[in-house]
């Protein structure tokens, strides 16, 4: 079930300001929703705000790795998953669950782990695997 706390922390969070409100409108719209999902694979910089956005070197992006960050940075047990894949597409999940689908399936996702605070990117591309993240 849609979780709009998550969706809507996430992206004014990490999401720059003259994409955010394109961004929440279609997530909010079920017709729409699929047109913000099919650009989810390729987001680079045109929309995430790289001052929140840490790429993870080839050497940290194992799903162990990504883990121990984020836990180091507070993470909570369950997570808000938005990705192209329907089958975790709206879900709260426990997050090393999360990790692992998103991780494995390659078809591009967000991770809410904090809202507003704490998040994990993946894209198709190997390049694309960063850890969103703001403090306070």
């Amino acid at each position: 079930m849609r979780n709009t706390l998550h969706e809507e922390s996430l992206i004014k969070a990490f999401f720059l300001p003259g994409r955010q409100k394109r961004a929440l409108i279609q997530l909010a719209s079920g017709r729409k929703r699929s047109q913000f999902l099919n650009r989810l694979p390729n987001l680079g910089f045109d929309f995430l705000d790289e001052r929140f956005v840490r790429p993870l070197p080839v050497e940290k992006q194992s799903i162990d790795s990504i883990f121990e960050i984020v836990k180091s940075e507070g993470a909570s047990k369950i997570c808000y998953v938005i990705s192209k894949w329907r089958d975790i597409d709206c879900r709260e999940m426990p997050l090393f669950d999360a990790l692992t689908k998103v991780f494995n399936c390659g078809r591009g996702a967000i991770i809410s782990i904090i809202p507003g605070r704490l998040g994990y990117y993946q894209g198709e591309n190997a390049d694309k695997k960063y850890i969103l993240i703001r403090d306070g």
